[in-house]
């Protein structure tokens, strides 16, 4: 590498953060510019997490293509979920991604890593594991503790109903269900004369509902459901950290400002409506990915039946070429000086169930500093059991089917490579006798000459 290479390739190792307990501060080697003494997790995480976006910009095009599939292979090899279809495409590549590696390195960077990483992937998982899924359930059960000081506040009038219309609308309960498939019905009745089409329709039902669910909630249909049409308490109460069941532990993003660990960034994949305009009536629906970063953390009392604790967040705008971008070697992009959904105004969506949120680091772009490069962060004493109702684990393996297409997206076809030698960085010299290096070829030739005849 140049020396502007290694600047750049320093900077991001240097400014990278990881949650709580993740990892050691890789930050404290890098300012003594070595990168060894290291522990065998944290060297996992160098290499998985930080290396392939360190790459993107410090070296030739050629060069970091291939060593991020190579860092990719393994995070995807190193997951806690593993299908045997993905397996078969790891144990395809691998033979590709080392002879692109032996046309650029020197015979002494390879070890028994080739032969160890391609065997691994034919290896099958047959046992089933038996548990329990007869666990009596809850409308809303706890998903977590606060961890820290609790602040008792009053909600506003529009961040209340901003909460409440979240918590209505992704509640799972059939008879809320079919609440709302009444009140669509309600609408389209009363607006005979003047059909709307089905964004209009979809934005009615989404500012009305909660008033309407209000009034139509008597004493004859369950207690859960009836105190959730109410609404909950205007008192609420607020908290700087929460630790989630499913092993993640988020803080806000006030509260680590200066702190040398980063716990507020969050993913959701999301099931979505998308308009081509105003006048669609055939919205397509397809799962999006939102990135934002933990702004507050507020739990809802719904007068002591049941608690909900909430993330309110600062989204990303997902829209291809504002807040969100691919570059060319298949990494995701985000800007946060480009927001959605801030809360400002009433229809917006700022909120989400604590339960629904994945943690993720924001590694700063050393060139383009505006923008970041989301790593999702997967907790490191947690395992999916294979319980078939669980949703725990549902986006995180969508997110390893991500990283498995960065095999397809980081390859750099040869046809494009018209030579393999490095420009713009000097070169190595070795001094060696001409003469004797000659002769020994020479005896090299003859000997396989004596074999032919």
């Amino acid at each position: 590498m140049s020396s502007k290479e290694k600047e750049l390739f320093y900077e991001v190792l240097k400014n990278a953060k990881f949650p709580h307990g993740y990892s050691t501060n890789i930050a404290h080697w890098i300012r003594k510019r070595k990168l060894s003494g290291l522990k065998t997790h944290d060297c996992h995480v160098k290499m998985q997490e930080l290396l392939p976006i360190a790459l993107r910009r410090s070296t030739d095009k050629r060069i970091s293509s291939v060593l991020i599939e190579l860092c990719t292979f393994f995070r995807v090899l190193c997951s806690k979920v593993l299908k045997l279809d993905e397996l078969k495409v790891l144990e395809e590549r691998v033979p590709e991604i080392l002879s692109t590696m032996e046309k650029l390195f020197p015979p002494g960077f390879f070890t028994i890593m080739g032969g160890d990483s391609r065997s691994y992937c034919s290896k099958t998982f047959g046992d089933q594991i038996e548990h329990d899924t007869n666990k009596e359930e809850c409308r809303f059960p706890t998903v977590g503790e606060s961890d820290g000081g609790i602040d008792v506040f009053k909600l506003d009038e529009k961040t209340w109903l901003q909460a409440h219309r979240h918590v209505l609308f992704n509640c799972e309960s059939e008879v809320v269900e079919n609440y709302k498939n009444e009140h669509i019905a309600e609408i389209k009745r009363s607006h005979r004369k003047h059909c709307l089409n089905q964004h209009q329709l979809d934005c009615l039902h989404f500012d009305t509902f909660p008033e309407w669910i209000k009034e139509k909630a008597t004493s004859n249909i369950i207690k859960d459901v009836r105190v959730l049409a109410q609404g909950p308490s205007f008192i609420a109460r607020r908290f700087n950290a929460f630790n989630v069941n499913n092993g993640y532990r988020f803080r806000t993003k006030q509260s680590e400002e200066f702190k040398e660990t980063q716990n507020s960034g969050v993913m959701v994949v999301s099931k979505t409506e998308s308009y081509a305009s105003t006048s669609d009536n055939a919205p397509k629906s397809a799962n999006i990915t939102y990135y934002g970063r933990l702004n507050d953390i507020v739990e809802l009392n719904y007068y002591e039946e049941f608690k909900v604790v909430l993330f309110k967040c600062d989204w990303v705008d997902v829209t291809k070429g504002r807040g969100v971008k691919d570059d060319e070697l298949g990494f995701t992009l985000v800007n946060f000086s480009r927001l959605a959904h801030t809360g400002n105004r009433e229809h917006h969506e700022p909120f989400i169930f604590a339960e629904q949120a994945q943690q993720v680091i924001f590694v700063q772009d050393p060139v383009d500093h505006e923008w970041f490069v989301p790593r999702l962060i997967k907790p490191r004493d947690i395992f999916d059991m294979g319980d078939d109702n669980s949703v725990q684990f549902e986006s995180s393996m969508q997110s390893d089917l991500t990283y498995l297409s960065l095999l397809e997206t980081a390859r750099v076809p040869e046809n494009e490579c018209d030579d393999w030698v490095r420009s713009g960085v000097d070169g190595i010299v070795i001094e060696t006798d001409i003469h004797s290096l000659a002769s020994t070829n020479d005896g090299e030739a003859n000997a396989e000459g004596g074999n032919d005849i």
